[in-house]
Formats: C-alpha cells, sequence, structure tokens
C-alpha cells in the first residue's frame, strides 16, 4: 500500500524549479527514460558489486533497518541491497518523481515492493527527523550538489548515533577490471576529474563537519587507465 500510494503522489506532482529553471514534467519524464537506459544498458554491472562492497563494509547481512539512497534515480542501487539485506527498508530519494515508476516496476518484478519506497526530496533538505536512518549511500549523485556541506550535514542529521554512510562516484573495488574497462568505454572512456583534487575535497568536508570516524576510499585497478572512482564512509558518533 506505501508503494501504491507513493507512486500515485509521484504522478500528480506539479513541475518542480530544479537549479534555476522551471522544469516541466515532460522535461523529467524523458531525463528519467534516459538514465533508466544508461543504468540498465551501461552502468548495470556495477551496481550487484558496489551493494555486495556496502553490505560486506557495513555489516548489514543480518542486519534489520532503514537504509536511504540519495540520488538514487531508477532505483537500481537499492533493489541489489534489498535483495541482499531481506530485514532492511530501503527509500530511494531523488529530485526527479518519475523515477519512481522504474523502481517500483523494478520492484514487483523482483518480489521486493514492500521493503523499497520512493521520496521525491533535495539532498540539501531531507524530508526525515533527525536520527533516522542506519545507513545512508550515495552513488554518482554528489558531483551535482550545490552545497556539499549542508548536504552532508543533512546526511549526518538523519543517521542513527551509530550508523553509517558510504558515499562516493565510481565502482567498488570488488568490479572485475575486465567490467569496469566495458562500463568505462560505453561511457566514452569515463566521466573527466581529478579524482585526487575530489578525494581532498572529501577530507575537507569531513574535518569542517568535525567527523572524526571515517575512511577515504580510492579504488585502484590494476591498470591506472581505469578510474574506479572516489568514496567516503563515516559513521556518525554515538
Amino acid at each position: 500500500m506505501t508503494a501504491i500510494i507513493v507512486v500515485l503522489l509521484a504522478a500528480i506532482l506539479p513541475a518542480k524549479n530544479f537549479g534555476g529553471g522551471f522544469t516541466a514534467d515532460h522535461e523529467l519524464k524523458a531525463a528519467a527514460k534516459s538514465f533508466n537506459r544508461t543504468a540498465k544498458e551501461v552502468l548495470q554491472p556495477a551496481y550487484p558489486r558496489l551493494a555486495e562492497a556496502i553490505v560486506d563494509e557495513l555489516s548489514l547481512q543480518d542486519r534489520s533497518g532503514t537504509g536511504v539512497d540519495i540520488g538514487g534515480g531508477p532505483g537500481d542501487l537499492v533493489l541489489e541491497l534489498s535483495s541482499l539485506t531481506p530485514c532492511f527498508f530501503w527509500l530511494d530519494v531523488d529530485l526527479n518523481p518519475f523515477f519512481a515508476e522504474y523502481l517500483f516496476r523494478g520492484a514487483l518484478d523482483q518480489g521486493c515492493s514492500e521493503r523499497v519506497s520512493f521520496i521525491q526530496a533535495d539532498v540539501h533538505k531531507l524530508p526525515f527527523r533527525s536520527d533516522f536512518a542506519d545507513v545512508v549511500v550515495s552513488r554518482g549523485s554528489l558531483q551535482q550538489w550545490k552545497d556539499w556541506e549542508l548536504a552532508f550535514s543533512e546526511i549526518l542529521r538523519i543517521l542513527k548515533p551509530g550508523g553509517k554512510a558510504y558515499i562516493g562516484r565510481g565502482f567498488s573495488a570488488n568490479l572485475p577490471i575486465e567490467t569496469a574497462r566495458d562500463v568505462r568505454g560505453r561511457q566514452g572512456g569515463g566521466p573527466r576529474y581529478d579524482p585526487e583534487a575530489f578525494a581532498g575535497r572529501l577530507r575537507g568536508i569531513m574535518n569542517d563537519l568535525d567527523i572524526k570516524d571515517y575512511e577515504l576510499k580510492r579504488p585502484k585497478s590494476q591498470q591506472d587507465e581505469v578510474n574506479y572512482g572516489v568514496w567516503i564512509v563515516f559513521r556518525k558518533a554515538d
């Protein structure tokens, strides 16, 4: 029932002001359709391995709780996480409400529609109470956040004491090099950015927010031509 209500709400939401411009529903629908195609045809091999890495790193296998995926789009990572954490409830949070259709279609196919939901929201102002989530994850959205300090402070706020976040861009270290190379090839070589500068910016945010318990991850391939990205894993103090 929750899933159906959220889908209906997403379907009737008016056009939103996204980044200073008024974005019409047909543009949002087109954007959701386009990225869903990219997720399924280009990025799909990365999601199962990333979900495995998150579950292993955060020891979620036998736990129950609530997880939030920021900028989860059509929900590919949420669905993979849901399959590995049968006692978790996962929320896909994204600015574009038309991703909800893809999430719930996948959830029905996978048989986990009672354990996932979709919320239209902005990372800079998350609609959750403080100390809400056990886990917050995000792949490939933080480079689009306008104010990193505000976004990370919101993530920190909604995490329960002792809760953890796993946020970044790229691939997890357990993705085979051949698969990573193939995905990057489909992306035309992948995004162009300086990983070290990106990592330095994340360190700065951790220091600014006085987050002491964190680990910066720079997965490296066997061949340097494949950029595996940058990840930050941190824990909210008890």
